[in-house]
Parts: structure tokens; C-alpha cells; sequence
């Protein structure tokens, strides 16, 4: 292992990334507070251009940490309409959820399209709660979805039609799925494909059409398209996770993406969920095609389009760092060393409550403690586990 590895992967280094970002979210939740109180009461669309700036001044911190700190390469095979367009107009993303880390691997391709600010999306209520991140989502008029569809129905409309109303083209992000893909899932979702005459999917869960339907719903052909990624991570050591990342593992994340125009989704409920579960269809195949080429390079005739990291992450982290990190590591270090034990106690216990907060927001993260299931080195052994898995709950049906 080399010493910048060994740099990168010291509790020390983790503690000062961690710190950094959880007080600079304190400020950036200040900042939002201070537009939702001074400006939300006289202009709603400014506070929401404006609220859309400051958070990327938080979320490029993350898309740092990807690109630059872990080094982690983005690679895209895109239509020419998707290049086109994407950042022109109101989009509906459709992505699937294969790792703890595919909402990462979004926000970095969003940001080389200038649109990371920008995004929206559902997210489980309980995300809500989660110090920092719900609290600063929630001013973001992020949609919360309790997984009570009568309850929810309304809500979702409502975030959905003010997000056509703001005066910047926002990204709506939408994982079908429901759930990342666990091979336990994976086999419950082909026995209820199996019972409901659905396509079978080897690579991914059944879809879950009511959201996309109420989505389609409250849009009313506004939003002019859909752009589909599929999504996946090239064969590596270590699983892909928020952890590993911070600890400056390098990954490569792939994307097939394509442009649908809007005009091509059904106008009928019946009609819009055969829709998304063809879309899952083709998933399924360029999922296979990754699977046995390590690259999406080649399905419908594309190539990867290189499409480098920008250079903004970098200035936001360089500012934090500055601003917050070293300064309050130097000052850990003059307390540890010059100061009183009351002092010193105070300090550690700074440092220990911001650690188990930084821990818990990367618990938030991941799909189950401990799983095996990763999507790297694990992805065919996983992917057979859940076929073999499918097979039995069908014997036994």
C-alpha cells in the first residue's frame, strides 16, 4: 500500500473530511433558513434558484470526494439527444438501484452537465430525519413517501407540480425499483413477476409503476422527456460504498443513458405501466451486456463519450477545508496539548459525537450492515444466489 493510501485511509483523515462536511452543512442549513425567513415570504422562485446555489456549495463536497479524492472514473454512453438537451429542459431521470452508491454516481454525472444544483427526488420519510441531509432536503421541497400509497398520492402530486413552476430545469429523479437490489429482494420480485405474469428481471427488482404513473399524472406532458440511465459498477476489490469512497478507493462507475421524448409514454394508465416495465426489460439487457463486457460500449451501436470532472468540487472543498477543517484540526491539536483536562475531555467529545454522527449518515447510505452483496467482485456470485433463491420459492409455491 502506498502512503498516500495509507494517508487516505487513516481515521484522521476520515475524522477532518467528516467534520468539515458536517459543519459546513450546519452553515449551508443556516444560509437556507436565512432565504426561507428573508426571501421565501416575498419571492418563492428566488428562494428557490437560491436555495438551489447554496446547497451545491454541500453537494460538491460529495462529488469531490468521488472524482478527486478517490479518483473515481464516470464513464457514459449516451444518444445524441440526451447530450443534446440534458440541462435545456424539465427532465424525469429514471435510474436503476443497484449499489449503496448509485444516488453518488447521479450526482457526478450531473454535475459535469452543470444540473447537480438542480435535482429533486423521492426519498423514504425516514431520510427525513437524518441530521443534516433530511433537514437540509426538506427545504429543498424534496417529495418524502411514507410507502402508504393513499396517503402519499397527494403529497407526490403536489411536489411534482411545483417542481414545472421553478424558474430552473430541474432534474426529478426517480428509482422505479423502490429499493436497492439485494439478491433476497431480487427473489421475492421473481416470484411476484411469476404470479402477476411479469417479465422476469435477472438483474434487476420488479419496478413499481404507481409512482411513475402519479408522476406522469401531475406533470401532464410539461416535462418534455425521460432520460433512462442504467447504471453499474466495473468489477473492483473493494464493494462500493460511501465508506470505501471516503477512504479513497477508486471505483469506475458506467451509464448507458438515452433521451424519450415524453409524446412516447402512453397517456394511459395501463399503457404507462407496460411502459416502465419495457423500459425495465431493456435495462435487464444492457445490464447483461455489462456483465459480459465489462462495458456498455456497443449497445445500439454507441461509444463511451469521455466527459472529464470539472474543477468546481474542487475550489468548494479547497474553501471548507480553509475555512473549517484544518483550522479546527489545529485547533483539536493546541487543546489535546496545551490544555486543560476538562478541556481536552470537551474536545474528544466534540469529536467522538460529530464521529458517530458522520457514522450514522453513512449507515443512511448503505442497503444492510454487513451484507455481502456488493455488485463488484460479488455481482455474478450475486446474481446466481438470487436466481438459485427464485428457483427454490417457485419449487415451493
Amino acid at each position: 500500500m502506498s502512503l498516500l493510501s495509507s494517508v487516505k485511509e487513516s481515521p484522521l483523515c476520515v475524522m477532518v473530511l467528516s467534520m468539515t462536511f458536517l459543519i459546513s452543512g450546519i452553515i449551508v442549513i443556516l444560509l437556507q433558513l436565512l432565504t426561507l425567513f428573508l426571501v421565501y415570504p416575498f419571492s418563492k422562485s428566488l428562494y428557490q434558484v437560491i436555495v438551489c446555489k447554496i446547497i451545491y456549495m454541500h453537494w460538491a463536497q460529495m462529488v469531490w470526494l468521488c472524482d478527486h479524492w478517490s479518483g473515481t472514473e464516470t464513464r457514459l454512453v449516451a444518444d445524441k439527444k440526451f447530450l443534446e438537451f440534458v440541462g435545456t429542459e424539465h427532465a424525469v431521470i429514471t435510474a436503476n438501484h443497484k449499489e449503496d452508491v448509485d444516488w453518488l454516481a447521479v450526482w457526478a454525472l450531473a454535475d459535469r452537465f452543470g444540473i447537480l444544483k438542480n435535482a429533486k427526488c423521492l426519498m423514504k420519510n425516514d431520510l427525513k430525519y437524518v441530521p443534516l441531509v433530511g433537514w437540509s432536503f426538506s427545504m429543498l421541497e424534496m417529495i418524502f413517501v411514507k410507502r402508504d400509497f393513499t396517503k402519499d398520492k397527494k403529497n407526490m402530486i403536489a411536489g411534482f407540480r411545483s417542481y414545472i413552476t421553478y424558474p430552473i430545469h430541474c432534474m426529478i429523479l426517480m428509482f422505479c425499483e423502490g429499493t436497492r437490489f439485494t439478491p433476497e429482494k431480487h427473489a421475492k420480485g421473481i416470484a411476484f413477476a411469476k404470479e402477476k405474469g411479469l417479465p422476469e428481471l435477472k438483474h434487476h427488482l420488479t419496478p413499481r409503476t404507481k409512482g411513475f404513473v402519479v408522476a406522469m399524472e401531475a406533470f401532464d406532458g410539461k416535462v418534455p422527456a425521460i432520460y433512462d440511465l442504467t447504471f453499474a459498477v466495473s468489477k473492483s476489490e473493494y464493494e462500493p460504498t460511501m465508506l470505501n469512497i471516503m477512504r479513497g478507493k477508486k471505483f469506475i462507475f458506467n451509464f448507458h443513458a438515452k433521451r424519450i421524448p415524453i409524446e412516447d409514454v402512453p397517456k394511459d394508465e395501463e399503457g404507462q405501466v407496460k411502459f416502465i416495465h419495457d423500459l425495465y426489460k431493456e435495462k435487464d439487457m444492457l445490464y447483461e451486456h455489462f456483465v459480459q463486457h465489462e462495458t456498455f460500449e456497443g449497445c445500439n451501436h454507441r461509444k463511451t463519450i469521455p466527459f472529464p470532472s470539472k474543477w468546481s468540487p474542487i475550489f468548494v472543498e479547497v474553501f471548507w477545508l480553509s475555512f473549517l477543517g484544518f483550522p479546527a484540526l489545529y485547533h483539536l491539536i493546541t487543546v489535546l496539548t496545551t490544555g486543560s483536562l476538562l478541556a481536552s475531555a470537551t474536545a474528544l467529545g466534540v469529536v467522538l459525537a460529530l464521529y458517530i454522527l458522520s457514522k450514522f449518515m453513512i449507515g443512511a447510505t448503505m442497503t444492510s450492515k454487513g451484507s455481502t452483496y456488493g455488485g463488484n467482485k460479488h455481482r455474478t456470485n450475486g446474481t446466481s444466489t438470487a436466481a438459485s433463491e427464485a428457483t427454490s420459492a417457485s419449487k415451493k409455491d
